[in-house]
């Protein structure tokens, strides 16, 4: 009798102990670990803004050395951008290529004693591009960059010449450059996208113009110019 029993509750332990199991509270599985946020990617965007500089146009025949005139040109400018990124802890270097549709443009008078008032100089550019490396560092919260930007700049640059009772000349160059600048932009966290305000200084070398001279003597002269250019621009960015 005590050994059926003895049986009979070890039977039931059995059968019960996996029903009791299943009653008690499980622990909750721990919640997953976000990714931590990188900068490291590709993009293509959109950019624009306004730009200035100043040209100096100084004569090469008549009175060489003279300067006939100064330009400070002005305009718009449009394009588009593509650039990859890698960060390694809260440093970011990069590279980024641009092409944008340049109005850069302007006019000035010859100057007095040497060069007749009534004649002036002009430069228009039409596009500009730029090839950049960037190097930046990471501000908190980790989707700001703050970075400065530098490589080769190439455009193309129209110089013409104008005055009364002589037809016009004109000479358009593609120099390549050099250009520094630095910026900031902010990664919009949980979306693709992220803004940038962006400044450039761009430089090219000194172009030389070889302008007829046409009657009365010294009414063109041949002169070289030098371009400098100031960017400030907006970007947006999607990234892959």
């Amino acid at each position: 009798m005590k050994k059926s029993l003895l049986g009979l509750a070890t039977i039931g332990a059995l059968i019960a102990g996996p029903a009791m199991a299943a009653d008690m509270p499980l622990k909750a599985p721990p919640a997953p670990v976000a990714p931590a946020f990188s900068w490291t990617g590709c993009y293509i965007g959109v950019e624009g803004g306004g730009a200035w500089g100043h040209e100096s146009v100084v004569a090469t025949t008549g009175t060489p050395g003279a300067t006939v005139t100064n330009i400070n040109p002005s305009g718009g400018l449009i394009g588009g951008t593509i650039g990859c990124n890698y960060q390694f802890n809260n440093i970011v270097v990069g590279v980024e290529d641009d092409l944008s549709w340049d109005g850069l443009s302007g006019t000035g008078g010859d100057q007095a004693p040497f060069f007749n008032t009534t004649f002036s100089h002009s430069v228009k550019t039409t596009w500009l591009d730029t090839l950049r490396g960037r190097i930046g560092i990471v501000l908190p919260p980790p989707s700001t960059l703050l970075y400065v930007t530098g490589g080769a700049a190439w455009t193309n640059i129209q110089d013409s010449a104008v005055g009364p009772g002589v037809p016009a000349v004109s000479q358009t160059t593609t120099p390549t450059g050099w250009t520094v600048g630095g910026g900031v932009e902010h990664m919009f966290v949980g979306t693709h996208w992220s803004a940038k305000i962006e400044y450039l200084f761009v430089q090219f070398p000194t172009v030389s113009d070889p302008f007829n001279t046409f009657a009365p003597v010294g009414t063109y002269v041949g002169v070289n110019t030098k371009l400098d250019e100031n960017i400030l621009r907006v970007g947006l960015n999607w990234h892959f």
